[in-house]
């Protein structure tokens, strides 16, 4: 009778309470305490002689008192009360109705407030299973946290600023201020500057694709981004030249990957 609703499985805490109190004669209190024990994991050992005691006073044979109190035993491993119970249901199925009907918004929360990078990166993977880009941040569209954006003509994941080894919170606030821009020169002119963006920076957006719809041309500003700087100083646009020796090796994925982890290639190739 007290494990009808869950089809004879105990599921609750409340459950454990009901039946030390009718299978042992437990008072209100010492339930309570019993299901404390319980959800702690420590000290149900102490409970071994009241329970089995009280049990084969009502009547139940040694051996099965002891049976059900070893069962509990590995019920407190993942024991939780009936509220609890509720709220992680309300809780799923509100994220089922959002990963179907609003999946880019969906994912966008879920990568932001995801610390660990080895869950964001399955995150991310997930999200494009389902066709749904996840893409560098744009200082065309900046963001300091994940955001919603367009990718041709989908919606696509934008990645945040913050999330640029080398972008501080004063550089992506700047951007933020700022965007959009006209070109490299108006970037520089508009949010350069000491405590803004710099050219650290600035190589670190380069290397990030950050600035790939104001200048395609990644590789290029990533290995000379030192150089374009000084010139966007000078109101010069860059001009495509050798990449700098030590950069000859480059590779998009990993290159990409070390600023901005989440980076995926055409050919579906991570850093990680």
């Amino acid at each position: 009778e007290v494990f009808k609703e869950t089809y004879g499985v105990p599921v609750y805490q409340e459950q454990v309470m009901a039946l030390t109190r009718s299978l042992c004669g437990y008072s209100a209190h010492e339930a309570d305490e019993f299901r404390i024990k319980v959800a702690k994991k420590k000290g149900l050992e102490e409970e071994r002689q009241p329970f089995v005691e009280g049990a084969v006073q009502n009547g139940m044979p040694l051996s099965q008192a002891e049976s059900i109190f070893e069962s509990l035993c590995g019920f407190a491993a993942y024991a939780f009360n009936k509220s609890h119970s509720y709220c992680y249901a309300a809780l799923s199925i509100w994220c089922m109705w959002l990963k179907v009907h609003c999946a880019p918004e969906f994912y966008a929360a879920a990568l932001q407030y995801e610390d660990k990078i080895a869950k964001r990166l399955r995150l991310a993977a997930e999200a494009r299973r389902l066709g749904i880009p996840v893409e560098p941040p744009s200082v065309q569209f900046p963001s300091a946290a994940f955001s919603v954006g367009v990718s041709g003509d989908k919606p696509a994941i934008l990645g945040g600023l913050s999330d640029v080894k080398g972008v501080g919170p004063k550089t992506a606030m700047a951007l933020e201020e700022e965007a959009p821009f006209s070109d490299l020169v108006d970037l520089r002119k508009r949010a350069g500057g000491v405590g803004r963006l710099t050219g650290s920076g600035f190589k670190a957006l380069a290397r990030a694709s950050a600035l790939r719809d104001i200048y395609p041309d990644r590789k290029f500003l990533a290995l000379n981004s030192e150089v374009v700087w000084k010139r966007l100083a000078k109101g010069q646009l860059p001009k495509p030249e050798a990449p700098l020796p030590e950069y000859e090796g480059d590779d998009e994925a990993i290159a990409i990957g070390r600023v901005w982890p989440l980076y995926q290639d055409v050919a579906g190739r991570t850093a990680f």
